[in-house]
């Protein structure tokens, strides 16, 4: 018989879930998504802002090889590297699951913006925000939601933004935008039932 080594094997694999877990906190997307575990069930009932939702649990797997080869030249660092691209699989899976679902929330709810084939404007992000519900800190700061925009899109805000932001017209837009969602956001918050 063979010896075993089940606190080395352990290690080893408390090393790649650590290694995987670090890998997703560096993707942009991935890293918002608040994780909570459960320890059964097949689906969730989630609730935000008045609007619910059931959703069902979505299987994720990676099927991945060490050659005894490479475990011999490399040792565990051939886990690790099928680890990542783990990873990377999992990360890729769940962007499309993360967009699919906002797609379907945003149709669902009538948030979702189509520019009919325009370039993007000032004015389709001042539309945009218009249709969003804006949370605000204490101080009183917006706290602008997260936008989720193709790549392409992503950089033309970026290069246009600077040029938006001198437009005196763009900034009291969005300045009164603001201030009227301030607004309703106080409503809301003094509209809010506490729990004793």
């Amino acid at each position: 018989m063979l010896p075993d080594f089940p606190v080395q094997k352990r290690y080893i694999a408390s090393q790649i879930s650590r290694a995987i877990a670090q890998r997703m906190k560096k993707d942009p997307l991935v890293s918002m998504i608040h994780v909570h575990y459960m320890k059964e069930g097949s689906s969730v009932e989630v609730q935000s802002s008045g609007w619910r939702d059931h959703v069902e649990m979505t299987e994720v797997g990676f099927e991945g090889q060490v050659s005894l080869d490479d475990l011999i030249k490399e040792g565990p660092e051939a886990y690790f590297k099928q680890a990542l691209h783990a990873a990377e699989a999992f990360i890729e899976a769940q962007h499309k699951m993360l967009i699919a679902k906002v797609n379907e929330v945003t149709d669902k709810t009538g948030m979702t913006f189509d520019a009919k084939g325009k370039p993007f404007s000032p004015e389709m992000l001042l539309e945009a925000m218009e249709r969003m519900e804006l949370s605000f800190s204490e101080t009183g700061q917006p706290i602008m939601p997260t936008l989720v925009v193709h790549p392409q899109l992503l950089e033309v805000i970026k290069e246009k933004m600077p040029e938006w932001e001198k437009d005196e017209g763009f900034k009291k837009h969005r300045d009164e935008l603001i201030d009227r969602k301030r607004k309703e956001w106080l409503d809301r918050e003094n509209r809010r039932k506490l729990a004793d």
